[in-house]
C-alpha cells in the first residue's frame, strides 16, 4: 500500500467526518441504535429501488468500493 500524502489523510478524514455526521443525523432522525450503520444502508436501499433514476444501488456500492480503495491507497 503506498504512503498517502499528508494532503491525502487529512481529505480521507474529511471524508470519515461527513460519513460520522450523516450517522450522527441519522441517529437524530430514527434514535441512537448499534445498527444504525445497516439501517441507513437499508434506507438507502430502499431509496434506490423507488428512484427509478437512480443508478442501481449494487453498482453504486461497488464503484464506492473503487473510491474508497483507490483513496485509501493515494491513486485517487
Amino acid at each position: 500500500m503506498a504512503r498517502l500524502t499528508k494532503a491525502q489523510k487529512a481529505e480521507n478524514n474529511r471524508r470519515a467526518q461527513r460519513a460520522r455526521n450523516t450517522l450522527d443525523a441519522y441517529a437524530v432522525e430514527v434514535g441512537v441504535d448499534e445498527s444504525n450503520l445497516t439501517d441507513l444502508l437499508a434506507d438507502l436501499m430502499h431509496r434506490s429501488h423507488l428512484d427509478c433514476e437512480a443508478a442501481d444501488f449494487e453498482d453504486g456500492l461497488r464503484r464506492a468500493r473503487m473510491h474508497f480503495d483507490a483513496e485509501i491507497e493515494g491513486s485517487h
